[in-house]
């Protein structure tokens, strides 16, 4: 990194480019402000976290994603956690696309 911002929100990093008002330039975006005070991982957004509940994911799952999308690393952790870590519907019947499409 080159110095600009990075949060991390669970399984997601981002980067900033340095701006801090980055989420006024969107407000329409935004849903849930309440958020702003937690930008590392903490007891709020434990609740959030789903690789938690991975022997709980009973079922087969079809994960897709994009090789640009910020979300990319959580496709990723989410499936193999499922695959391998899921319920008997679930562990070895998932299945992941990762192509050269947008979000």
């Amino acid at each position: 990194m080159d110095g600009g911002d990075v949060h991390q929100i669970p399984g997601v990093i981002s980067r900033l480019d340095g701006r801090s008002d980055y989420l006024t330039l969107m407000p329409d975006r935004v849903k849930n402000l309440d958020m702003l005070p937690y930008p590392n991982y903490d007891d709020y957004w434990k609740p959030e976290d789903c690789s938690l509940h991975f022997d709980k994911m009973n079922v087969p799952c079809f994960t897709i994603g994009s090789w640009y999308d910020f979300m990319n690393q959580g496709s990723i952790a989410s499936f193999m956690g499922r695959q391998h870590h899921g319920g008997p519907n679930a562990r070895g019947k998932q299945q992941l696309l990762i192509g050269p499409w947008l979000h």
